[in-house]
């Protein structure tokens, strides 16, 4: 594994381990999925509460692996694709994966021989590196008291810049107001009429890392609760509106 790689997943063993130290019985799931051609990079906040597989037997084979194991981060990135795949197919995301999925394709992101419909999350799977700003599964609040309690925002965040950097994405979608409001944390921004992510949900804008510049989509959360309610009209009228417009490109 690239060096840059593994130091990125050390970073995050070192954060979850020094969490999980003082919470026992809260376990970790850390979403990596590989550099390998990803120009997409899909952003949220942290991994929710919910089922993680950890229970799966699968699951607990690969987790034992040593790292010496010459497929010690294979099985585990093939691992965490199984139960992306699962996620996206959930009941709860299906609708939104796959309509994700179709807008992509509609704005010839890449062109396919088969309706997205039909594969979406291997088109997600395929294309896209998915992670978090903050690795640990919990409930927002607890998030708020661990942010609080721990100090520990900037090493995370000097973890997702490394992210970056590595991936070089063309694309930066981010998820949530809150990662669009920690953003501004990580990434120097052009001037913004209003910054409010209402006002943002679905433009390109241009932001720099360290001199290198990144073109970020800010988006609402893509729970239906958000996208049916919270916005007036739709989640997906307004993202495909505000995509058109030109890139807000820093001065």
């Amino acid at each position: 594994m690239d060096s840059k790689v593994l130091e990125v997943v050390e970073a995050t063993e070192r954060l979850q381990n020094e969490y999980n130290q003082g919470h026992p019985g809260k376990p970790t799931f850390y979403i990596f999925y590989g550099l390998d051609g990803k120009k997409l990079m899909f952003v949220m906040q942290n991994p929710a509460v919910g089922e993680s597989g950890l229970e799966d037997e699968e699951c607990q084979r690969i987790n034992s692996l040593q790292r010496t194991n010459p497929n010690y981060f294979s099985e585990r990135i093939k691992m965490h694709q199984k139960y992306l795949a699962k996620w996206l197919q959930s009941k709860a995301n299906k609708e939104f994966s796959e309509k994700f999925v179709e807008f992509l394709e509609h704005k010839e992101f890449w062109k396919s021989d088969k309706k997205c419909s039909d594969n979406y999350e291997n088109h997600f799977i395929s294309e896209f590196y998915v992670t978090d700003l903050f690795k640990l599964r919990m409930t927002t609040t607890n998030l708020d008291d661990y942010r609080k309690e721990s100090n520990k925002d900037q090493e995370w965040f000097n973890l997702f810049k490394k992210e970056v950097k590595n991936c070089e994405p063309d694309y930066i979608f981010s998820f949530s107001s809150r990662t669009w409001k920690a953003l501004f944390k990580i990434f120097k921004f052009p001037p913004l009429e209003k910054k409010a992510l209402r006002s943002n949900h679905g433009r390109k804008i241009q932001v720099s890392l360290d001199g290198k510049k990144y073109t970020l989509v800010p988006l609402y959360h893509f729970s239906p609760r958000i996208y049916n309610s919270l916005i007036e009209g739709s989640y997906w009228r307004y993202l495909d509106e505000n995509f058109d417009k030109p890139l807000t490109q820093i001065e």
